[in-house]
């Protein structure tokens, strides 16, 4: 993969044992109710958040690699996981946002 002068490459990616955390984040989420999220503790809805927002942030770097460099598949992949994320977060923020207030 050829990368312009000046550009950095995506940081790597994560380790392993993170993206099994990032993944069971991910479905704890994506299966919980809101009435679910709404009895999780601050601490839990943080550190879902925060591996999400991880996932976000390597995603959003690795989009903005041309499609032809890194392969269909991995930019489906990497697509998918950015969409993911991005909708994961936003059913955590209402959740969030209460948790703040109520401190």
């Amino acid at each position: 993969m050829h990368t312009p002068e000046g550009t950095a490459r995506p940081r790597r990616l994560p380790e392993p044992s993170r993206i099994e955390e990032t993944a069971a984040a991910m479905a704890a989420v994506g299966e919980a109710t809101d009435e679910d999220l709404a009895a999780w503790t601050p601490e839990k809805l943080g550190s879902a958040d925060q591996l999400l927002a991880d996932l976000e942030r390597t995603a959003t770097a690795w989009d903005t690699e041309p499609r032809a460099e890194i392969g269909d598949k991995l930019w489906r992949t990497n697509h998918r996981f950015l969409t993911d994320s991005r909708a994961l977060r936003a059913r955590l923020r209402p959740h969030l946002t209460a948790t703040a207030d109520e401190a």
